[in-house]
C-alpha cells in the first residue's frame, strides 16, 4: 500500500507532507509504491495530449468589484467538533496584528470580508452592560456552545483596524437570535441597536455592510418575522448614518439552501416583504454538504459534479429574482465542503478547481459577489491559521483579482460533456464599461493524465492586430510535486521551468510576470498540463459589452 499516513490517503489519492522533502531513495520508494497502489498522482514528464476549442461570446453578466471574497468565523478552540478546525482562528482570538496575515490580506482587498457563520447568534456585544456577559448561561440552545461569545469594543477595535490597514470591506453579521424566545416572535434589539450607535459614533466609515443572523429558515425565525427585524436594523442603520454615502449597506437572509419546497416557500415570503430593506439577498451553500468525500476521485474530479456545484446559487437567485425583481444577489458563505472542510484535501491544489469553477460560473451569472469559506480557519481556508502561510488557493484568488474584471463574457467548450476542459472569460479592465486592457480567459484542465492543447475562438482584435502577430501573457500554475494534494504550487516561467510560487517574508505578494504567447491572426492556443489552470491575458482584444 501507499507509504503515507491514514490521514494524508483520501481514497487512494497521496497527499504531500507540508514539512519535510521527499528526497532520495527514500522519496523514490513512496513515489513507487504509490503508483503500485492506485494512488492518482499528477503525470508530469511526458503526459499524452489532446485538443479541446473554447470559444468566448458576448456579454453575459456584471459583478461587483469586490466579487471575489472570503469569510471569518467565530468558532472557539473548544468547541466541541469544530476546534480542531478552526484552533485559535476565530474571530475573538485570531491575531489580527500579524504582519503577515495583514499583508496576505491587504493583497486580496477590496475583497469583502464577511464575519459571521453559525455561532454569530451567540455573540453579544459589551456596549450598554448586556447581562448575558455577566453569566455562564446560552443565548439559545439551538448550538452546545460553552456560553455567549462577548465581543467587547476593544477587540472590535482591533478587528475594524485591520480592516483600515488591508482595505478589506467588512461585511458584519449581527446576532438575530438574540432573546428571541419563539420562531414566531421578533428579537430583542437593544443590543444590536447599542452596537450600531457606537459603531456609527466611533467608526463611523469602517463597515461596509451589516447583515442580520445566520440561516435562520432551518426553523429559528419565521420569514416574516425575520423580515420585520431587518426593517428594524435598517431603521438604526438610516438613523445613526444619516448621510446616505457612507452609510453602511444590508445584506440578507443568509439561508442555507438546501432544494427542500418548505425553504423555497421560506425564502419567498421573507423576500417580498424584507426586499425594500435590502441591498443584496445573499444564501449559503457548501458543493459537497456534509457527509460526502470531496477527495473520492468519482466526485473531487468529476467535471460534471464541478459544473453542478452553482446549481443551489442559480436556484436561490431565481426565487429571489421572481419574488422581488431587481435584487442582487451575493453568495454570502459558499465552501467546497461543510463542517469546516477536509485537511489534505481543502487546503491544497486540488481544491482549485472547484473554486475557479464557482467563481466562474457565478460571474456569469449575475451572482454580484462571492464570499468562500474562509479567508483564515477551518480546513478550507486560504492563509494557513497556524503558520500565516498562503494556501494554494489564495495564489488562484490573487491572480482573479488581477487579471479578471466586473463585465464577465458568456464562454462554451466543444465536447462539454467529455472534456475536462473549462473556460471562463472577463474584460479586463476595472471599470464597469470595459473599456480597454483587453480580455482575460480563464482555462483549466482538470484532467489528471493528459495535457491538452487548447485553441480559444471567438475573439476580435482592434485594428491592424487582426492581421499581426500579437503577444499575449498566460500566468499558467500546476501542484508542485507529483500529487494534486500538495499545499504548494508552482507557475510556469518564461524559460519553460517551473518555479514554487512563493510570498515575501512579510506576506506581501509580489508581481508574477506572466508568459508571453503569440496569436496570429485573432487565434490563441495554449498547452495546459494535467491539473493545471491559466489566465490568458490579451490585451488586444475587444471586449463586447451589453447593448
Amino acid at each position: 500500500k501507499c507509504l503515507a499516513t491514514k490521514s494524508e490517503i483520501r481514497c487512494g489519492l497521496l497527499k504531500e507532507r507540508r514539512i519535510g522533502k521527499r528526497t532520495g531513495m527514500a522519496g523514490l520508494i513512496s513515489t513507487v509504491l504509490a503508483l503500485a497502489a492506485g494512488c492518482l498522482l499528477v503525470s508530469s514528464a511526458h503526459p499524452t495530449s489532446r485538443s479541446d476549442t473554447v470559444a468566448v461570446g458576448g456579454y453575459s453578466a456584471k459583478v461587483a468589484l469586490e466579487f471575489r471574497s472570503f469569510t471569518a468565523d467565530w468558532w472557539r478552540h473548544n468547541n466541541p467538533g469544530n476546534g480542531d478546525r478552526w484552533q485559535y482562528a476565530g474571530m475573538m482570538t485570531v491575531d489580527v496584528k500579524n504582519t503577515t496575515f495583514r499583508n496576505l490580506a491587504k493583497g486580496l482587498a477590496p475583497a469583502i470580508w464577511r464575519i459571521g457563520g453559525s455561532p454569530e447568534d451567540s455573540v453579544v456585544y459589551v456596549v450598554g452592560n448586556p447581562p448575558e456577559c455577566n453569566t455562564s448561561e446560552a443565548i439559545h440552545k439551538s448550538f452546545d456552545y460553552p456560553g455567549p461569545i462577548c465581543l467587547t469594543m476593544e477587540r472590535w477595535g482591533e478587528i475594524l483596524d485591520f480592516v483600515e490597514y488591508t482595505g478589506v470591506r467588512l461585511a458584519f453579521g449581527l446576532n438575530g437570535l438574540y432573546q428571541r424566545h419563539h420562531s414566531n416572535l421578533n428579537f430583542n434589539s437593544t443590543n444590536a441597536r447599542e452596537f450600531l450607535r457606537f459603531t456609527a459614533e466611533n467608526h463611523n466609515n469602517s463597515v461596509y455592510a451589516f447583515e442580520l443572523s445566520n440561516e435562520d429558515n432551518h426553523g429559528q425565525a419565521d420569514p416574516d418575522k425575520l423580515a420585520e427585524d431587518f426593517g428594524t436594523i435598517r431603521g438604526f442603520i438610516n438613523e445613526f448614518w444619516p448621510d446616505e454615502s457612507s452609510r453602511p449597506l444590508l445584506f440578507g437572509p443568509d439561508v442555507g439552501q438546501h432544494f427542500k419546497a418548505s425553504e423555497d416557500e421560506w425564502l419567498a415570503t421573507y423576500i417580498k416583504i424584507a426586499g425594500p430593506y435590502l441591498n443584496r439577498s445573499t444564501v449559503h451553500t457548501y458543493c459537497n454538504g456534509y457527509t460526502g468525500d470531496l477527495c473520492g476521485t468519482e466526485h473531487k474530479l468529476s467535471q460534471a459534479e464541478l459544473d453542478n456545484c452553482t446549481a443551489p446559487e442559480l436556484s436561490f437567485k431565481h426565487i429571489v429574482n421572481t419574488n422581488y425583481p431587481g435584487l442582487a444577489v451575493m453568495a454570502g458563505e459558499v465552501g467546497p465542503h461543510s463542517h469546516g472542510g477536509l485537511d489534505g484535501c481543502t487546503n491544497t491544489f486540488a481544491d482549485a478547481f472547484w473554486y475557479l469553477q464557482v467563481l466562474g460560473s457565478l460571474a456569469q451569472n449575475g451572482v454580484v459577489a462571492f464570499a468562500r469559506s474562509t479567508m483564515i480557519g477551518g480546513w478550507y481556508e486560504m492563509i494557513n491559521k497556524t503558520s500565516f502561510e498562503p494556501n494554494p488557493d489564495y495564489f488562484a484568488a490573487l491572480f482573479w483579482g488581477r487579471l479578471m474584471g466586473q463585465i464577465h463574457l458568456k464562454t462554451s467548450t466543444a465536447n462539454a460533456g467529455t472534456s475536462s476542459i473549462r473556460a471562463f472569460a472577463s474584460c479586463r479592465s476595472m471599470s464597469t464599461t470595459g473599456d480597454g486592457d483587453g480580455v482575460t480567459v480563464l482555462l483549466y484542465n482538470s484532467d489528471s493524465s493528459d495535457a491538452s492543447t487548447v485553441t480559444v475562438d471567438g475573439l476580435q482584435f482592434s485594428g491592424d492586430d487582426v492581421d499581426a502577430a500579437v503577444t499575449s501573457v498566460q500566468t499558467h500554475v500546476r501542484s508542485h510535486g507529483t500529487t494534486a494534494f500538495s499545499w504548494y504550487v508552482e507557475m510556469l516561467q518564461a524559460s519553460g521551468a517551473w518555479q514554487k510560487l512563493q510570498v515575501g517574508p512579510d506576506g506581501a505578494p509580489p508581481d508574477f510576470p506572466g508568459v508571453p504567447v503569440q496569436h496570429p491572426s485573432g487565434g490563441v492556443t495554449v498547452t495546459l498540463v494535467p491539473m493545471s489552470y491559466a489566465f490568458i491575458h490579451i490585451p488586444t482584444a475587444k471586449c463586447p459589452l451589453q447593448d
